[in-house]
Parts: structure tokens; C-alpha cells; sequence
């Protein structure tokens, strides 16, 4: 997954962003995705059973998982949507701008074995802290690295590998904590989650850039990494690594 947002914006490199082309490129990887999927008939595995509870049941039973999925679709998509504009506030040209969105996605394709690893034997909470983290770190520094490539390359790395985390993270704890129809449900809901984060992400940043200028979408990131992170904390020390 991390590796198609990656390629996507260097179709752009390519094609330009006037016309139809792009969009054209966009609809066919779209369609070549069918081609597996009309493989995949007959082979989903049979659920037994119905979930415990539904949305409100596990926000209360795992609401670190679940603001997890917030968060990640938040920020996630702020920074997504948000980048080139802030890149192209600060001079960089539009090719440029589109290899800084790579590069926030290759540090999220990279990360993620030596992440979930590391959440296999260290605990999910820890690792949603660590994430957290290193995502508040890296949005704080924005600012100060914009101008200096050198540093603005690992940095961006950094973001985008502790962004990508917290989905393999929730991976990571739904498969440790939840079972059969309640593994599907809670499933959905950490998208649905990410649903919400996604759209508000971009909006709130939006608002932000468009009051406070370009350096408000790191600030929004550092924001919610603030708001969240006393939480995850929280969560670990009453209820251990998970």
C-alpha cells in the first residue's frame, strides 16, 4: 500500500499536472487492481459468530487502538495533502515538491518490517508512544529544515515512517486482542476511524495554513501528537505493553 502512494506522485514527475493524462494513468492502476481481486472469489474465509459490541463498545474497550486510527488519518492526510503547498511556499518547484511527498511515503514503506518487529517483542503500546513520538519530533523540526535539504530529506523520512507505523501498529494489537467476528469488527472500525481523521486532517489543516500561515501544518501535526500522546501513556501504565 505505502508503495503505490509512493509511486503516485512521481507519475506527476512525468506527466504534468494539466490535462487528462494523469488522472487517465490513475484510473487504469485502478482498474488493474480488479484483475486480482477477480481471483480472490470463493477464497475469503468464513467468519462464525457476531461481535461483541459495535462502535462505542470498542472505543471503550480499546480506545488507544482506536484513536490510533484517528490519528493516523489525521495526520496522515495532512501532511499528504498539505506538503507540496508547504514546499512550494518555501521555493521549492513543483518537482521538488513532489519528491519531498515520495520520500514521507518511502520512510513509511521502509519502516514498517523493523516497526512491526519491534512491536512483536517490545509491545503495542510502547510502540504507539514511540510513534507518537518520533511523529511530534519530526512535525517540530519541519520548520527548521525546510530550508536545508540535507536536513529536510531524513527528516522527512522520520515523519513518514512514524505515520506509517500506526497502522501496522493497530495491526500489530487487533490480531494480539481480538478474535474472529470481533478481529472483523474492530478492523472496521479502526478504518472508520482513519475515515474520520482523513477528512478532518485536511480541513483543520486547511484552516490553520490559511489563518496562521505556511508553519501552521506542522504545528497542527505537533498539535495532535500533543493531545494524544498523554493518553498512550495512559493506557500503558494501567494496562501494560499489549
Amino acid at each position: 500500500m505505502s508503495a503505490g502512494f509512493a509511486v503516485g506522485p512521481l507519475v506527476i514527475n512525468v506527466t504534468g499536472i494539466e490535462g487528462w493524462l494523469p488522472f487517465l494513468i490513475g484510473i487504469g492502476f485502478v482498474l488493474l487492481a480488479t484483475l486480482p481481486l477477480s481471483l480472490s472469489r470463493g477464497v475469503v474465509p468464513r467468519v462464525e459468530g457476531h461481535p461483541s459490541g459495535r462502535i462505542l463498545y470498542f472505543l471503550l474497550v480499546a480506545p488507544t487502538l482506536m484513536i490510533a486510527g484517528l490519528m493516523y488519518g489525521f495526520v496522515d492526510s495532512a501532511a499528504l495533502s498539505f506538503l507540496p503547498i508547504y514546499g512550494l511556499g518555501f521555493g521549492y518547484d513543483q518537482s521538488a515538491v513532489v519528491t519531498m511527498v515520495t520520500v514521507l511515503i518511502i520512510g513509511s514503506v521502509v519502516a514498517q518490517l523493523p516497526i512491526g518487529w519491534l512491536a512483536d517483542h517490545v509491545g503495542g503500546r510502547v510502540m504507539i508512544i514511540g510513534a507518537t513520538t518520533a511523529t511530534l519530533i519530526a512535525g517540530a523540526l519541519l520548520p527548521f529544515v525546510i530550508g536545508q535539504p540535507v536536513l529536510l530529506w531524513p527528516t522527512l523520512l522520520v515523519l513518514g515512517g512514524a505515520l506509517g507505523g500506526f497502522y501496522t501498529i493497530g495491526m500489530v494489537m487487533m490480531g494480539r486482542r481480538f478474535r474472529g467476528a470481533d478481529l472483523v469488527a474492530i478492523n472496521a472500525v479502526f478504518v472508520l476511524m482513519w475515515g474520520i481523521g482523513a477528512v478532518g486532517g485536511p480541513a483543520i489543516t486547511g484552516a490553520a495554513m490559511d489563518a496562521f500561515g505556511l508553519n501552521a501544518m506542522p504545528a497542527v501535526v505537533v498539535i495532535a501528537c500533543l493531545l494524544y500522546l498523554p493518553l498512550a501513556i495512559l493506557r500503558l501504565i494501567k494496562g501494560g505493553r499489549e
